[in-house]
Formats: structure tokens, C-alpha cells, sequence
């Protein structure tokens, strides 16, 4: 699986489980002298601690396949099996693991003098200190990265701290780790980070905007099939004839569906990486009021446009989007196609 992210110690550590749970099976009946079962104590841990990294190389997986270049069902497939994932870990295992560490160490101290040999009891002093210190690591990492995403979305959150801590558990789970990494790096080169993924941290009046913006772009009814185009590179579904696809200034065409929703994460072309609103300035999109009587920035931002190229038209028909302005170029390039 893509990200799973397997590393040497990892095989090494794999196989120290495998070891001592054959030196426990083999000295299993010796065990029975101690008071407290510490022979199934250790397999139940030695158990858990496998599932427990196993499934975080799942949720590697998961998150390895949620960058915009995956469609939209993909991701948010993903996105519903790290939630699963992610609650056994933390909310059964993690748990699970503390208290069962802890019940170890009683019972070690109350029968260490049955374990079969010297170098037995080392060995299981030894995993219940390597035991506290994994979840004191894993508990100061988590919250260390749950403190990085609240001060980022303190940070982009022009209007004060209106988030909720469960939206930055929501946005660590959403947008992965290597993600977010992405954003801060394009932070600290001086670039806006919410250029890559924009929907989750623009303001209500931003979202608003960047939403006329692309429901301004045109929209078109496929009348046939273009051969250097022939499928949509977000979904990778081929087009059909009769498909409506929304077309973009250059010149390239996707399912409306999916590029609406790439726009409201990222604002450029999928495809050829161009932007598709290169004269919008989110900063000051921060300032817009909606007010009816007032003509929006969106839609003056929409007569600049430039038209798609005349070749990707004649494969197309034109949909009414609703928009007066729109009508005349549309009608004029449906008259060429039937000449």
C-alpha cells in the first residue's frame, strides 16, 4: 500500500515480538507458579502493540492517498476510513494499552520472584519501561502536532479564534500530516498556504466569492469526444457524449462536478497547473459584503475572463448557467459548430 512507510526498525521490532513470544510459549508451564498469569500478560501486550503499529501503517496508507491529484470520492473514502482507523486507535487501544500496562507492572511487583529465570525478569522489567516511555512519546507527539494545527488555524483565522478544538481534530484527520507540511513550507516561502487547500481556511465571505467565481466559469454539453482529452484527469472517468463539463480559461474541460470541487480546494488547473483566477486576491475578498445591490467582485472578475479556445469549442454545446452576459459568446460558437 502506497505510504505505508515501512522502516528497519520496524522489521527489528516485529521481530523481538516474534522471539519473546516463542520464549513465553516455550516456557509457558513454568509460569503456572506465579500468582498473576504474567505469561498471557505479556501476550495480550505483545498482541496489541502488533495491531496497534499494523494500523497505523493503515492509516499511512489512508493518508498517502488524500492529496488533490485523487478524485474527490477517492479522498473522502479515505478520508471515512481514517475516521475508523483512527478511533480504534485512540479511543480503544491507546487506552487499552495504558491500563493494561499498568496492571502489568502490579502484577510484576507482587510476582517477580516466580518468573523462570534472571534474565526473564530483565526482560520484562525492561518492556514495561519501554511500554511507558512508547505512550508517553506517542502522547507528547500528538499533542504536539494538535498544538501546531491550532496555531495555524489561529493564524489564517482573520476574525479571531472562532474554530472548535474538534474542527482541528476534524482538519488533522482531513488534511494529512505531509499536507499540512506542505502548507507551512509554502507559509514560510513567503507564499499563501491557503492557496492549497483554500476551503478549509477561508472566511465565510472568501468561500462565498471563490464560489461565484466558479459558477461564472462556462459550462458546455459535450457533443463529442476529444482525442487528446478523453478523459477527466480528476475522476479518470472517460467523457461521453452529452457529459456536461465546465471549461476553464485554459482551455481544458472537466466534469462540473469535480472541478467545482477541486476549485474550492485549490485554484489552480488540475492539469496544467495554471491558475484559474490569477487576478484574485483573497485579502481583499476578505473585506467583500454581500450586498444585492452592489455588482460583486465575482462577477467583474468574470468579464475579464478569457474565452476557451475556439477548437475545444466546436466539440461542445453550451448550458445556460443563468447568466445573461454569458449568452451571446455561447450562441455565437454554437452557430459556428452547426455551419
Amino acid at each position: 500500500m502506497r505510504g505505508v512507510d515501512f522502516k528497519w526498525y520496524d522489521g527489528f521490532f516485529l521481530s523481538m515480538l516474534a522471539t519473546s513470544v516463542i520464549i513465553v510459549g516455550v516456557n509457558w508451564k513454568r509460569y503456572h507458579s506465579c500468582i498473576y498469569p504474567l505469561h498471557i500478560w505479556i501476550v495480550v501486550d505483545y498482541m496489541t502493540v502488533f495491531i496497534f503499529r499494523l494500523l497505523m501503517f493503515v492509516d499511512n496508507g489512508l493518508a498517502a492517498g488524500m492529496g488533490l491529484d485523487f478524485g474527490w470520492q477517492q479522498r473522502q473514502a479515505r478520508f471515512c476510513g481514517r475516521i475508523v482507523v483512527l478511533t480504534i486507535i485512540a479511543l480503544l487501544l491507546y487506552p487499552f494499552l495504558w491500563v493494561w500496562t499498568i496492571i502489568g507492572s502490579l502484577w510484576f511487583n507482587n510476582a517477580r520472584n516466580c518468573l523462570p529465570e534472571e534474565g526473564q525478569k530483565w526482560g520484562f522489567l525492561i518492556w514495561l519501561l519501554f511500554s511507558y516511555c512508547g505512550l508517553v512519546c506517542i502522547a507528547c507527539l500528538c499533542t504536539g502536532k494538535f498544538l501546531a494545527r491550532r496555531q495555524a488555524h489561529l493564524l489564517r483565522d482573520q476574525h479571531g479564534p472562532s474554530f472548535s478544538e474538534f474542527g482541528v481534530l476534524v482538519d488533522m484527520i482531513r488534511v494529512p500530516e505531509w499536507a499540512f507540511d506542505v502548507g507551512q513550507e509554502m507559509r514560510g516561502m513567503g507564499q499563501d498556504a491557503t492557496a492549497y487547500h483554500p476551503g478549509l481556511y477561508l472566511t465565510p465571505a472568501q468561500r462565498e466569492a471563490v464560489e461565484a467565481l466558479i459558477q461564472e466559469l462556462p459550462k458546455f454539453r459535450m457533443k463529442a469526444v476529444p482525442t487528446d482529452c478523453s478523459e477527466c484527469p480528476i475522476c479518470l472517468e472517460e467523457f461521453h457524449v452529452g457529459n456536461e463539463v465546465r471549461g476553464l480559461p485554459c482551455a481544458h474541460n472537466f466534469h462540473v462536478e469535480c472541478i467545482d470541487e477541486w476549485l474550492r480546494l485549490n485554484v489552480k488547473c488540475p492539469r496544467c497547473r495554471c491558475s484559474v483566477f490569477p487576478n484574485l486576491d483573497l485579502s481583499a475578498l476578505s473585506d467583500i459584503q454581500p450586498e444585492p445591490e452592489r455588482p460583486s467582485s465575482a462577477n467583474s472578475y468574470a468579464r475579464t475572463q478569457a474565452a476557451p479556445s475556439t477548437h475545444i469549442l466546436r466539440l461542445l454545446h453550451p448550458v445556460s448557467s443563468g447568466h445573461p452576459e454569458s449568452s451571446p459568446p455561447a450562441t455565437e460558437h454554437s452557430g459556428s459548430v452547426e455551419v
